[in-house]
């Protein structure tokens, strides 16, 4: 799986190589068949056209031109990468976490003591077709948990990863092992952009589980959306492996050969 200048996968080579590989065998297959129509068609120019030649030739040469379009066709996830947030874009992300969250949303204060600690909770998804300005499209929270704060959420003790203060020492380093990743938050701005977040979160949450050796992925469905993703997803809730609840935190043991 490839990488973007976060580190982060961000493409699916076998996907690539399918494109390349059927785009080649096109391409091949039609020159092949374009040089037999033509040669076909030549050898009865007068006073008849060799119709099966002429045939072969056009379809060769339409297949010609679509293996070129598909090989030269990238992923439209290309357009897009995920990369750390810095700490002057906090507040733009802000307004947009008070549509979902109200009350229970961290401050921006306690989002920088958070960044102190690990640069790489908040992430930011761009839109990179416009190469010198990229466009900001969609935010992903994953907050990495010490052993204490997983085992208070499965006691009960703790009914969220929310409040307007930071628990920055519920939280490890980023080059520490948690015990769990816990989603904070998703954000896309539109049907395609949402389509985006998600699928390099995924990206990024298989690489973490792999390179962490942590498999427990943990949420709290805010809305109806993020609910029927969490069920969709087979999340269960941590308290019971009931189906998930609005308002709940769910949990889902990372697949990272299925993801």
């Amino acid at each position: 799986m490839s990488k973007d200048n976060s580190g982060q996968p961000s493409s699916d080579v076998r996907s690539i190589l399918k494109r390349t590989g059927a785009g080649l065998a096109a391409f091949g297959g039609g020159i092949l068949g374009a040089a037999q129509g033509l040669s076909g068609s030549v050898g009865h120019y007068l006073p008849y056209v060799n119709t099966v030649g002429g045939s072969l030739a056009v379809a060769g040469l339409v297949s010609t031109a679509f293996g070129f379009l598909w090989i030269s066709r990238r992923p439209r996830w290309d357009n897009f990468r995920a990369r750390p947030m810095r700490s002057d874009e906090l507040l733009a992300m802000q307004e947009v976490l008070k549509e979902f969250g109200g009350t229970e949303i961290t401050s921006v204060e306690s989002k920088r003591e958070f960044q102190t600690v690990n640069s790489e909770i908040f992430y930011v998804i761009e839109d990179v077709r416009k190469v010198q300005k990229p466009v900001p499209i969609g935010y992903w929270f994953v907050y990495p948990l010490k052993h204490s704060i997983l085992e208070k959420m499965k006691s009960g003790q703790m009914l969220g990863w929310f409040g307007p203060r930071a628990n920055v020492a519920g939280i490890t380093k980023p080059r520490g092992r948690p015990a769990a990743l816990y989603i904070g938050f998703i954000w896309g701005k539109d049907r395609q952009s949402k389509a985006a977040v998600l699928r390099l979160l995924g990206d990024y949450l298989t690489h973490w589980c792999r390179s962490k050796n942590v498999y427990q992925v943990l949420a709290r469905p805010m809305t109806i959306d993020a609910l029927r993703l969490a069920r969709r997803h087979r999340f269960k809730q941590i308290s019971d492996d009931a189906v998930p609840n609005l308002r709940t935190i769910c949990y889902k043991v990372w697949d990272v050969k299925a993801e």
